[in-house]
């Protein structure tokens, strides 16, 4: 697979917050949820925290927001030290995934209530709703009550409600996961437009990894209460730092290897089914003592005819899928399983049980660390 374009919209100048934690470390007792934690966040960065349940990714967003108190560690927004700052007063917006509206005022006075507590006169209060209002497309229904909208509505007006006093830092936990997949899509982009257009610094909790790519300026890949990798979505994905990474992104198979350096490149011993593959030079690698694997994403490789002398590897078809714009194939490598693909304009050649070769994009692979 590959990770979806962001739409192109013009950046304004960044009014964000920068952030800096410190050695965040958060304890229950004797379970540890943060460990020696640090993050630097530039002004008007999206920044994506990602990671599967338990990671620590909403106990780090909570500790930024306030809503949690870090066992140790610090901090800052713009220089300034909020560690032990309650939440009501570090004038952060907000996003959850339950949409949090009040359900006895209107659209309006949902999207209004931010800027009334903060005194806001009603004329420029006025003003200030119907732009945010038509920016997330939903000025028709400024009257109804949240119970007449729909849930991508909903979540919509949530969304201006936490823009609406322009913030220098929007923070959003799960924002999208209550919704289809067709409507999280289209409010994927909606989001990454309007933060594009508002300069804020966005930190977004997902556990979703084509959302994180697919929005993200960065990604913080967490772990056992540690940021495994802080990168770009392009390098993340293109330069996983070790197989935790790799396989955190698409269907990635990792074949376990052992590597040799020679004078034409690198040789890559197979572990699994004895093949011995050469590697360009230049190809990246963070293996340590010549161990490691060969990640390969299902779009760096493609079947062949097992006789074909462009073949790499050689292994067994194990099964096969259509997918619309291509065949997906799970190819037996001596102990181990490789997902590659064919393209789908035509019938496939090759039935499962039947021996096959494997071309693969030399120049994209990589060995990563175990």
């Amino acid at each position: 697979m590959t990770t979806a374009e962001r739409p192109a919209t013009s950046r304004r100048p960044a009014t964000g917050a920068s952030i800096r934690v410190r050695n965040a470390k958060k304890s229950y007792g004797p379970t540890v949820v943060l460990e020696n934690l640090d993050l630097n966040i530039e002004p008007g960065e999206f920044v994506t925290l990602l990671g599967p349940s338990g990671s620590g990714k909403s106990t780090l967003l909570n500790a930024i927001a306030g809503l949690e108190n870090l066992t140790g560690g610090t901090i800052e927004v713009d220089g300034r030290d909020l560690t032990r700052v309650p939440a009501h007063k570090r004038g952060f917006g907000m996003v959850f995934q339950s949409y949090a509206l009040f359900p006895h005022l209107t659209v309006a006075e949902n999207v209004g209530y931010p800027l009334r507590v903060r005194h806001m006169g009603a004329r420029d209060r006025r003003l200030q709703v119907q732009k945010y209002l038509e920016l997330v497309a939903l000025g028709h229904v400024a009257d109804r009550l949240p119970s007449q909208l729909s849930g991508g509505q909903q979540q919509r007006v949530s969304l201006a409600r936490a823009m609406v006093f322009e913030p220098s830092v929007l923070l959003m936990d799960e924002p999208l996961g209550a919704l289809d997949r067709n409507l999280r899509q289209s409010l994927q982009f909606e989001i990454r437009k309007l933060q594009l257009e508002a300069g804020s610094t966005v930190i977004y909790v997902t556990h979703d990894h084509d959302e994180a790519l697919s929005m993200s300026d960065k990604v913080a890949l967490l772990n056992d209460g540690r940021i495994v990798q802080l990168a770009s979505p392009r390098d993340l994905y293109r330069n996983p730092r070790n197989s935790y990474v790799a396989a955190a992104f698409g269907e990635t198979s990792l074949l376990q290897c052992t590597l040799d350096p020679g004078h034409a490149g690198l040789t890559a011993h197979l572990t699994g089914s004895g093949q011995i593959l050469r590697v360009p030079e230049h190809t990246n690698h963070t293996c340590t003592g010549g161990e490691g694997f060969l990640a390969v994403r299902p779009e760096m490789a493609t079947i062949v005819g097992p006789g074909d002398p462009r073949a790499h590897l050689h292994g067994m078809l194990e099964s096969v899928a259509f997918m619309g714009d291509i065949w997906r194939c799970e190819v037996r490598v001596g102990t181990e399983t490789l997902i590659a693909t064919a393209p789908s304009g035509a019938a496939l050649a090759y039935q499962p049980g039947q021996d096959i070769g494997l071309t693969l994009d030399l120049d994209s692979l990589r060995l990563v660390a175990i």
